[in-house]
């Protein structure tokens, strides 16, 4: 939950697929609405998946139309978490995932228009991240596939909890280290090692890596890569609406460990199925 002037609303997290039913879709916002009224919450999404509506110019035109008039705010990417996680590593500040609200930008000392956002994408330092992004897609995916061979299961082909939560581990361990290298090195030779578990949106992709290549005979893709960087924010909402196999996902997540267990799951299913019932 996060407070904006003066007002407390729970987080909705949406993933690519949802917002752009969200744009495309009639009746789909209606419905989401019903579940999700305003007053209460705050639709917010990855700038990943902000990247990835604007590659559609006609859903990013819907996008604009429709969010220059209904509140919403992007979230911080994987790597500002992370930065903000070991900055915060000593304290038990809470870290507020927010990096900007659409309908708040303002250009020349003027309120949001629905140009603001497409002239956003104008920006050289912003294309450049998000062809950086883009190109770093395929690398991340066939690390992960290398892996796997690290992590073998047992005969029968399954993992145990134990073997998740070593995975886990070692992943994020691995991952602090080669981000911050003084820092681990600090840590080591004081004899505290790492707690991983303060490292929240590290530890869910691990997780989400995991039970996406891992666990299940699920064949990756790209959008597989898109669905765990996404997922790093999952620990700062309330609430998380995605397609059937990230919801699965996060099901099993928190039946194995309870860092996200007042986070609200719900399926596109759900909403497809109630835009029937209305209709």
């Amino acid at each position: 939950m996060i407070e904006l002037l003066g007002k407390k609303y729970k987080l909705v997290l949406v993933d690519t697929n949802v917002l752009s039913e969200i744009c495309k879709t009639k009746g789909f916002l209606l419905t989401y609405l019903k579940l999700f009224p305003v007053n209460k919450y705050l639709l917010s999404y990855s700038a990943f998946t902000l990247f990835e509506i604007s590659r559609n110019d006609e859903v990013f035109e819907k996008y604009k139309n429709l969010f220059f008039i209904y509140p919403s705010v992007v979230l911080n990417s994987n790597e500002p978490l992370i930065f903000e996680e070991k900055e915060n590593y000593y304290t038990k500040k809470a870290i507020n995932p927010m990096s900007f609200a659409p309908s708040a930008i303002i250009k020349e000392g003027k309120k949001f228009s629905k140009e603001s956002l497409h002239d956003l994408f104008k920006f050289d330092k912003v294309n450049q991240q998000f062809e950086m992004w883009n190109e770093s897609i395929n690398p991340i995916l066939e690390g992960m596939l290398e892996m796997r061979q690290n992590y073998l299961p047992k005969e029968d082909g399954s993992y145990t909890k134990k073997m998740a939560f070593e995975f886990v581990k070692k992943t994020v361990e691995q991952q602090i280290y080669v981000r911050f290298p003084e820092f681990t090195k600090i840590e080591i030779e004081a004899n505290n090692g790492i707690d991983y578990n303060k490292f929240l949106s590290l530890k869910m992709m691990a997780l989400s890596a995991f039970y996406k290549f891992y666990s299940g005979n699920k064949k990756p893709n790209r959008s597989d890569v898109m669905d765990i960087i996404i997922s790093s924010t999952v620990p700062y909402v309330d609430t998380f609406i995605s397609e059937g196999n990230m919801i699965d996902i996060m099901s099993k997540i928190k039946n194995m460990d309870p860092f996200i267990e007042n986070v609200e799951l719900t399926s596109i299913k759900l909403i497809k199925k109630k835009i029937k019932e209305s209709t």
